[in-house]
């Protein structure tokens, strides 16, 4: 949902599944906007894992395991395992090689108010993730930031953030806040000619 569909950059195209003894991440950015999804387990026999699970991976296990909340991935070494459903269905899997993006670069440490303007698809999709994660309305805070990256949260848990990159505006300053003259004037019928 939030990682990328199509990409040069092909570690984009899946998700980040990073995992201690007692939590596990999930992250998925496509440049643009960026999910994380913590939770609390604990994680036998792992001290620590860190893989990209393709996206086609993702979607086979999601379509054959319906209404499922819970899925188990076993890895030996942390770049080809399975992925199951408690379903019973599992799907074998290659980790992505590549170095996800540094999430901690990006993050904002303080956060202006200053508003800005998002790509409403990006808007979105933090929308349905909400929805996914439980949220009866799918809402989706952003906390703004002006010309940096935003901070996303949605009312459904308190452990995920999204980050959200504002587009660069297509007017200067000046010109954003002015309604063009052509706007402001009254289109009439030509005035007719007396004989």
């Amino acid at each position: 949902m939030l990682s990328a569909d199509k990409d040069v950059r092909y570690y984009l195209m899946g998700v980040r599944v990073t995992a201690t003894a007692t939590a596990t991440r999930l992250t998925a950015t496509d440049g643009y906007a960026l999910g994380i999804h913590q939770s609390e387990q604990q994680n036998e026999g792992v001290d620590f894992v860190e893989m990209i699970i393709p996206n086609d991976v993702i979607k086979l296990i999601k379509s054959t395991s319906k209404n499922v909340d819970t899925v188990v991935i076993d890895t030996e070494d942390g770049i080809t395992g399975t992925i199951g459903a408690i379903t019973g269905a599992a799907v074998s899997f290659k980790a992505l090689d590549g170095r996800f993006p540094d999430v901690q670069r990006i993050m904002p440490q303080t956060l202006s108010g200053e508003t800005a303007q998002y790509q409403p698809y990006l808007l979105e999709r933090f929308s349905k993730a909400a929805k996914l994660l439980g949220s009866k309305d799918a809402l989706i805070n952003v906390a703004y930031n002006g010309p940096s990256t935003a901070l996303i949260k949605i009312d459904a848990t308190q452990d995920f953030i999204g980050l959200i990159m504002p587009f660069r505006p297509i007017y200067d300053d000046t010109e954003a806040k002015m309604v063009p003259l052509w706007a402001r004037e009254q289109l009439s019928a030509p005035a007719t000619k007396a004989a």
